[in-house]
């Protein structure tokens, strides 16, 4: 039988994408003075897709979510919501 509560716990630790926050991110890029161009540039996206990433149009991958946080100078957690169980707690 599956356990529901540990494969939830597990699906927002292995897919961080999924609890992508680009409101967040957008927030962290302008604080830092950088255009949408430069941050694109460094995580190999078009202008286009980190737009519609910030506008919740789009998931980017784990790997560009990374690139972003490096870029930007933060940890990687900056840029997702926590799981539902780590936000309650």
């Amino acid at each position: 039988m599956l356990d529901v509560d540990s494969y939830v716990t597990s699906y927002y630790i292995t897919n961080m994408s999924r609890c992508w926050n680009g409101i967040r991110a957008k927030a962290i890029q302008e604080a830092e003075g950088r255009s949408n161009k430069w941050l694109a540039d460094r995580c190999g996206i078009s202008h286009g897709s980190l737009r519609n990433a910030f506008a919740g149009q789009y998931d980017p991958s784990d790997k560009v979510i990374e690139l972003m946080a490096e870029a930007l100078g933060v940890e990687v957690e900056e840029l997702v919501d926590p799981s539902e169980d780590e936000a309650i707690a």
